[in-house]
């Protein structure tokens, strides 16, 4: 296993080019090595583990309390009597500190709902100052979550100039089965809350409104408040659907993929059914459909409405407007069989000289207000912008534009003209400015990208935190109806086994997560040390460090401009496999993916980091039709037989040929025979001699000009 350092980490988030934090821990007590300090009048002490001391048959195999800097708590012991404890904090000494909040993580169980408190008091100076009652709306035998987040105002009652202390003091009345504390934090500005990984809430909060107002969930990640994604199951009818918004008090304020997918926003305007059973059956409430919990046949699923990201920046949002007709005009129709690319991020510059010849068109007119594509869009020729609701997916943050370059690129070094193919960019601008999206608005969109017969999506972005079943039933319908989804690892530098990202971390057979490969041309390989890793969850690497490709003009409005630059990441690595993979299924839908994998470098270095070891070099890339398998390999024009071989590979050319030059090279690229300036004719046979090489798997390449063909060939 690779030991990633703080160096690594900063480095991560250098990538990321993420603003500074917003606040200033002043001062803190984790408890990771005692009381710190605290004094306990009755009935409290240090837990090791942030468990409580109960027997393990009330324990129940709970999980300790959930706090950022580790195990150690302070807690009330466990007394099913009624009874009165209190620990108080050393003193917390602030100078001309006007803005003062509190931060504490707490978990909490109540025995009973009668005569049973949990407050905290604070002192400044020695005297009280405030007194808050704490878990009041908890009911009998409930309990909070274990990182419950409690941030209290203190700047009401903190002195404006000169020092102070202040000291917190917990007590504790009543009948709990536990209570703990850990993490008492001080800062100087409201203290938003902690994500998992904590970059990405301190991006959240540095970006500002609407993005401050983040909440956090029992996973550590943010998700918009009051807001819930719902996929109804088929046949539900408009009016029941009405009952159950109606039921939880909720406003439907979107809907997508021809209205699978709506996006509730919570109000307390709700229906009283007394003891909460819905008419139709099943327990109704927030998230009761969540993991088959309550659930009912009428609903698939129920998510909160989580953020994710690309690589974050922070960028002054630019105006879009809807296409016109002259927007379009260079762009002809596509072919209706054409190999499509869906690209899930923030928008493509399509003007760009590179992607151009790329971007596909639909017969969506602009002339009028019908779906003529008959897709559940009216007027989206090239694809859909879900941030700002309308046809224009101009990149205003240019990490989508830099990933649909790498994927023309890609396509133009394997020759995608060359196996009568029509290769395709499908774009659709999840994310916005920032780089930040939602899972209403990346669902939507690889729904959408089924229902435009996209062949793969990217992903070039992801999220930590609970797997979505929201997204889980999008990518298994992708899976469903033959799509490929290939996504990012991530660029956390993190082991993806101790802390999962998705969707590069769900087991769906139809996808491909991504590592960045940083090998030079100088020979020297690695997984580059931003790059997440994993030997089980993380399929190959690929190219991902100083990538050139094409970036967006200034502003949709501005001249068109062919502007290249580099960029490094995961999200860099994974166009790169979307393209050969769009390759690979141009000669067979089946089992693309397939190919791909199995057409990769098996590195020993990369064994602890990636399945296999795989590494995608295009160098050597190789694709077979399987259909046309048999005593030899036909491909793009030779035929290479027999293979297996044994001491001698005959080459027959199928068609005339210039100039080329032949190579075997092992499957790590190193070339080990080599004949030049070969000029072949139709029907021509070139006799290989493999003798002195030993049994095993290698990569037969030959090269006319541009063009390259190439095939393994296993010697026996």
């Amino acid at each position: 296993m690779k030991l990633k350092t703080q160096l690594i980490y900063l480095l991560a988030c250098f990538l990321y080019a993420l603003p500074t934090q917003t606040q200033t821990l002043l001062d803190q007590n984790t408890f990771d090595e005692g009381l710190e300090g605290w004094e306990s009048n009755n009935g409290w002490d240090w837990s090791s583990d942030g468990a409580s001391d109960f027997p393990d048959s009330y324990w129940d195999d709970r999980d300790s309390i959930r706090s950022v800097s580790g195990r150690g708590s302070i807690r009330y012991k466990a007394n099913p009597q009624s009874d009165i404890g209190q620990i108080i904090s050393r003193p917390f000494t602030f100078v001309d500190q006007d803005q003062l909040f509190l931060r504490f993580t707490q978990y909490c169980r109540k025995y009973t709902a009668a005569n049973t408190f949990t407050r905290v008091r604070i002192y400044i100076n020695g005297a009280p100052a405030l007194t808050l009652d704490l878990n009041q709306n908890l009911g009998t035998n409930i309990e909070t979550d274990n990182g419950d987040l409690q941030i209290i105002d203190l700047s009401s009652v903190a002195p404006v100039e000169g020092e102070y202390a202040v000291q917190v003091e917990f007590e504790f009345i009543g009948q709990y089965y536990f209570w703990l504390i850990d993490d008492v934090q001080f800062f100087d500005s409201y203290p938003f809350p902690q994500t998992r990984p904590e970059f990405f809430g301190d991006s959240l909060a540095a970006f500002g409104a609407p993005y401050d107002d983040y909440e956090v969930d029992t996973a550590g990640w943010a998700y918009v408040p009051q807001q819930l994604v719902v996929q109804f199951a088929t046949g539900v009818t408009e009016v029941e659907k009405q009952l159950f918004r109606d039921t939880v008090g909720a406003v439907r304020i979107d809907t997508c993929a021809c209205n699978r997918i709506e996006l509730w926003e919570l109000t307390d305007n709700v229906l009283n059914y007394g003891d909460t059973l819905h008419p139709f059956g099943g327990t109704i409430g927030i998230l009761s459909n969540k993991k088959g919990t309550g659930s009912t046949s009428k609903i698939d699923g129920v998510d909160l409405n989580y953020y994710n990201g690309t690589q974050l920046a922070d960028i002054a949002d630019v105006p879009i407007m809807g296409l016109t007709a002259a927007d379009i005009s260079s762009f002809p129709l596509s072919p209706v069989d054409a190999v499509k690319i869906a690209i899930l991020d923030t928008g493509v510059d399509i003007t760009h000289e590179s992607i151009l010849p790329f971007i596909y068109r639909s017969d969506d007119s602009l002339e009028d207000a019908l779906d003529n594509d008959n897709n559940c869009i009216i007027n989206d020729p090239i694809g859909w912008n879900y941030v700002d609701s309308l046809n224009n997916v101009f990149d205003d943050n240019g990490h989508g534009t830099h990933v649909a370059g790498i994927v023309a690129e890609t396509l133009r070094q394997l020759s995608y003209d060359s196996d009568g193919c029509t290769y395709q960019i499908l774009p659709y601008k999840t994310h916005d400015e920032h780089g930040i999206s939602t899972l209403f608005d990346v669902t939507c969109a690889t729904y959408q990208a089924v229902e435009d017969g996209a062949a793969v999506i990217n992903d070039s972005w992801g999220f930590y935190g609970d797997p979505s079943i929201i997204l889980q039933n999008a990518l298994d319908t992708a899976d469903v109806n033959g799509l490929y989804v290939v996504t990012a690892a991530g660029n956390e530098g993190i082991e993806l086994d101790t802390l999962l990202q998705y969707p590069a971390c769900y087991d769906n057979v139809n996808i491909i997560s991504v590592a960045a490969d940083s090998s030079d041309v100088n020979g020297n390989a690695g997984i580059a040390d931003f790059s997440n890793f994993s030997q089980l969850l993380v399929d190959i690497a690929a190219p991902g460090v100083d990538i050139r490709s094409a970036l967006p003009r200034p502003g949709p409005t501005a001249p068109q401009m062919h502007i290249f630059g580099t960029k490094s990441g995961t999200s860099m690595a994974a166009p790169v496999v979307s393209a050969a993979l769009a390759k690979s299924y141009c000669f067979g839908p089946l089992e693309a993916d397939v190919r791909v994998l199995e057409c990769a470098t098996q590195l020993p270095q990369y064994t602890d980091e990636v399945v296999d070891g795989r590494s995608l070099n295009l160098n050597i890339f190789c694709l077979t039709d399987d259909e046309d398998l048999g005593p030899g390999i036909s491909q793009d024009g030779f035929t290479v037989y027999p293979n297996p071989a044994n001491d001698q590979v005959f080459l027959r050319s199928q068609v005339d040929h210039g100039s080329t030059s032949l190579q075997v090279l092992s499957l790590d690229g190193r070339i080990l025979h080599q004949l030049d300036q070969l000029n072949w004719s139709r029907d021509q046979i070139v006799e290989l001699d493999i003798r002195a090489l030993p049994a095993g798997m290698y990569i037969v390449r030959v090269q006319e000009g541009a063009k390259l063909w190439s095939t393994k060939l296993i010697k026996l």
